[in-house]
């Protein structure tokens, strides 16, 4: 199914969804081979793991870079619940968990339901 949203699929791409209730968000992690070969790395190496967030909502792909791409996707009426959330119990917005994400995002779900 993720060849919908992410169509060059490579063997060093894995997605990690977060939640799928309301809200669907998946974290992509990607690595590239750097073809270095030297007496440390006789077959080459790869580059560090790079992360992107996105919501998938109504078939649509929304990639979220900052804490207010993040805000920005919710109804005005409750953008000010998910900032305050956000600020008391995520300092470093794009160092959070699994764990801290999915609180998050079932928070934001709490809230959108109501």
């Amino acid at each position: 199914n993720s060849k919908k949203f992410f169509p060059e699929q490579e063997i060093s791409t894995f997605y990690e969804q977060i939640i799928d209730r309301e809200l669907v968000y998946v974290r992509k992690h990607h690595k590239s081979f750097i073809p270095k070969y030297d007496d440390q790395t006789p077959n080459g190496k790869f580059s560090n793991t790079e992360t992107e967030h996105y919501f998938i909502e109504d078939g649509r792909l929304t990639r979220i870079r900052h804490r207010k791409d993040f805000i920005r996707h919710f109804d005005p009426s409750v953008r000010s619940l998910i900032h305050k959330y956000i600020r008391k119990n995520m300092p470093r917005f794009k160092k959070t968990s699994h764990s801290e994400l999915k609180e998050l995002l079932n928070y934001c779900n709490q809230i959108i339901t109501r």
